[in-house]
């Protein structure tokens, strides 16, 4: 093939107008280029090759999407696997904005049943365990892992391999999942499909379920263990302060003993769900796990 110092344009009216669309691709001499799953491989006598991961969302603009305020592409297929990383393939979800808008944007992924699997949201509350969608004028793009929701850990709770704000939630069973963006009043909804890796031939879709089941369980033992520790804390945290405020105003110290009476006692039951002494991901081995941590381990 004979060799062309590329400059990469594209057309979304079959070639009556062009424009730029460059992006990172040096200006050097091509040797090849291939569309292979919707991703655009292109070789360079560099001896190197520029990828464009997923040609989707160029599929589906035209004068019509372009015209709009704001539009969800339809995500493409996406292969549960290992390969790729630690964390195996991750899905592309794609918007496009004109402008960026003063509404609140949330994107959610729903399953068939209904159940919320992940929510990334342009503005977060306290102790939110949504993800935050960081918005910009033109095209936007959010990664998914293929994971539900993480649990809703405490503050400072370390275990093993991780620390409370990195805890996974269970992996998603190979399905169909929909896709929703909301702005404000206006609301968009697409559906990607979530695939088994062809070469896993020994696996059934019912072994990929029962192992989703069993995290699902665990997960509702963490979020639950996690909300007594909140509980607890609050207790003590309330009870140490009424005390504190009695004995300042001169009523006499007998309900602040109590408090601290009911801090060590509280104390005691909080350490069955949590073990506070460990600071670093390395402490554990030098205290006994409890409840929290061995369930932890298990998502």
């Amino acid at each position: 093939m004979q060799e062309l110092n590329l400059e990469f344009f594209v057309s979304f009216n079959d070639g009556v107008s062009w424009q730029p669309f460059q992006l990172n691709l040096p200006i050097t001499p091509v040797t090849d280029m291939e569309v292979h799953n919707q991703d655009l491989v292109i070789s360079t006598q560099g001896r190197s090759f520029w990828i464009l991961d997923d040609l989707t969302p160029l599929h589906h603009i035209d004068e019509r999407t372009g015209g709009q305020n704001q539009f969800l592409f339809p995500p493409r297929t996406t292969y549960r696997t290992n390969v790729g990383g630690k964390d195996g393939l991750s899905a592309s979800i794609n918007f496009y904005l004109a402008k960026i808008s003063k509404e609140k944007v949330e994107l959610e992924i729903m399953d068939s049943s209904g159940r919320l699997v992940r929510k990334w949201k342009s503005e977060l509350e306290e102790n939110d365990i949504d993800q935050k969608i960081e918005i910009k004028t033109g095209f936007n793009q959010i990664k998914w892992d293929l994971t539900y929701q993480p649990p809703s850990m405490v503050d400072n709770f370390v275990a093993m391999v991780f620390s409370h704000d990195n805890v996974p939630g269970p992996k998603v069973v190979p399905g169909t999942y929909s896709v929703e963006l909301k702005i404000g009043k206006w609301t968009s909804r697409q559906n990607i499909e979530i695939k088994t890796d062809p070469r896993w031939k020994n696996i059934s879709q019912t072994n990929y379920q029962e192992k989703f089941n069993l995290e699902l369980e665990v997960l509702d033992l963490i979020n639950q263990s996690q909300e007594l520790i909140r509980n607890i804390r609050s207790i003590r945290s309330q009870t140490k302060l009424i005390g504190d405020k009695i004995s300042k105003a001169g009523l006499g110290d007998s309900l602040k003993d109590k408090a601290s009476e009911l801090d060590k006692k509280l104390t005691v039951i909080e350490g069955t769900l949590v073990q506070n002494e460990i600071e670093t991901t390395q402490d554990e081995i030098n205290f006994s796990r409890v409840f929290s941590n061995h369930n932890c381990q298990a998502v």
